[in-house]
């Protein structure tokens, strides 16, 4: 875009600029270029919670950044299995992060590769994560229920006052 070198190199040596020499490819960087060429600012998405804003004054440059709050939608998948763990949580809805996690979280009473039969079913309470409109990940999961065989177990996701999480059962014993 004709941007010269010299403000490159100078933009690039700024303190708080270090992104944006971890771009990658595919990346976007909006640029501002006035009608004569003259290099005026960017915006550039470090991640989805954080934009990196760049105004350039003469010799200098202004740094910002726009913060986007998450917010959590509270979602809620359920099935029935009839072949397999992943292919009943791909029906309900869960990604396959969430399907990792709910097997995690009941790895220790269930043998998700022997002991997995037609009719088990799972409930979870899940959140997504959105920022400005558009959903960016899944989870975690808050509670969850697996019956295995006829066998219920359930988890419940707490967070102490460190901000340590981990599930437990509800009698309140780790999982």
């Amino acid at each position: 875009y004709g941007i010269p070198q010299k403000t490159l190199f100078n933009l690039l040596d700024y303190k708080g600029t270090k992104p944006l020499t971890r771009i990658k490819t595919g990346e976007e960087i909006i640029l501002q270029i006035t009608e004569d060429g003259r290099f005026v600012g960017l915006r550039y998405a470090i991640d989805p919670t954080d934009t990196l804003v760049v105004s350039a004054e003469e010799d200098k440059f202004k740094i910002d950044h726009e913060i986007h709050n998450i917010e959590y939608k509270k979602r809620f998948g359920q099935a029935v299995i009839d072949s397999s763990l992943f292919l009943a949580g791909e029906k309900a809805g869960l990604s396959h992060a969430l399907i990792m996690e709910l097997a995690n979280m009941f790895g220790w009473d269930i043998d998700f590769a022997l002991d997995i039969r037609e009719g088990d079913t799972f409930r979870v309470l899940y959140h997504e994560q959105w920022v400005n409109g558009r959903k960016i990940k899944d989870g975690p999961i808050l509670v969850a229920e697996f019956i295995n065989q006829g066998d219920t177990f359930q988890a419940i996701r707490y967070t102490d006052s460190d901000g340590n999480s981990n599930y437990y059962t509800p009698e309140g014993l780790s999982m």
